[in-house]
């Protein structure tokens, strides 16, 4: 696997900032402001960089699907099928084509968009935990 293709590592640190990211981000998008308020939630961690490349994979994922992302509460501790099938995504342990894609011709975009987001979030947790 290349460093595009291969999943971040700090598995369960990553999946709870993702799934923290598109909870905040679909509270924002509904409000029309998903980037600034993404980005203010993940300076908290220290992590705001990150904040283009999820705002793009989450708009990506929506428009793809052909309907609004959805996640649980905030507090929540159990995954909507969104949620779970993002996170497979970004492990790429699923082709997102069968997965009911309204609108398949973004398919491709998606696939940059995940690539994009893995880039980031290697070279963001690498940056945390210098080897």
């Amino acid at each position: 696997m290349n460093l595009a293709s291969s999943p971040p590592s700090s598995t369960g640190v990553h999946e709870a900032l993702i799934i923290d990211a598109a909870r905040c981000w679909r509270e924002a998008r509904d409000g029309d402001s998903p980037l600034p308020t993404l980005f203010s939630r993940l300076e908290q961690r220290r992590v705001g960089v990150l904040a283009p490349s999820l705002n793009a994979l989450f708009a990506v994922h929506q428009a793809w699907s052909g309907r609004r992302f959805r996640t649980a509460a905030s507090e929540s501790a159990g995954l909507t099928e969104d949620e779970r099938h993002l996170l497979q995504l970004l492990h790429g342990g699923v082709n997102a084509v069968p997965y009911g894609a309204k609108r398949p011709s973004l398919s491709g975009p998606l696939q940059i968009a995940l690539r994009s987001t893995r880039v980031m979030l290697r070279r963001v947790l690498e940056s945390e935990n210098p080897a």
